[in-house]
């Protein structure tokens, strides 16, 4: 009897770290059903998307899946301020989205026109061209991620966001200099909850 009394006790207590690490973890994932779990959703399928359109879709020269991706962001965009109703705060997002709600609008707009262009530009099937879009919606992203979004240092990478990025040299492999170029570009919108 009390041999079971001290295992059922040390495994309680064993038990207890990986419980508050569990839990920690959890507290950086909204209730599912919630307009935060939408939100968090929507922006991971925005960087996801953006990834794919550098590292999948310009390099196997889809430009079908590119125009696609931008005509989904750009409903996406649309969307944004309602998934943003007053008081639903989250560990994401900064109060001052509230503060300053036209601006908020306006970026969102902003990223529904950058979005609508892409799709157009998709048409075009130029490559350069379609980056240049691609790097305008992701800067849209970024203009909205400095003013309105929290970051947690435990789920975003250490990049200088504030340098210009130039494409990288034509002398290397086209599949690198895209990496390259959506890595450095995109970071921002990767990986991110709100």
């Amino acid at each position: 009897m009390k041999i079971k009394a001290f295992i059922c006790l040390a495994g309680l207590v064993a038990m207890t770290p990986l419980a508050a690490v569990l839990q920690i973890a959890q507290a950086h994932e909204p209730e599912a059903g919630t307009i935060e779990a939408e939100r968090v959703n929507g922006f991971k399928a925005s960087a996801k998307g953006i990834q794919a359109v550098f590292k999948v879709h310009l390099p196997a020269e889809d430009y079908a899946a590119i125009a696609t991706y931008g005509e989904e962001m750009a409903l996406w965009g649309k969307r944004l301020p309602s998934l943003f109703p007053e008081g639903s705060e989250s560990e994401y997002t900064q109060k001052d989205i509230w503060k300053n709600w036209k601006d908020f609008e306006e970026k969102a707009e902003n990223f529904v026109a950058a979005a609508q262009a892409l799709a157009k530009q998709a048409e075009s099937e130029d490559a350069k061209a379609i980056a240049a879009s691609a790097s305008a919606l992701g800067a849209s992203c970024k203009s909205c991620h400095k003013p309105y979004r929290i970051k947690h240092e435990s789920n975003t990478r250490k990049i200088n966001h504030d340098k210009v990025i130039q494409p990288p040299s034509r002398k290397m492999p086209a599949a690198w200099r895209l990496s390259i170029f959506s890595d450095s570009v995109f970071a921002s919108c990767e990986s991110e909850s709100w």
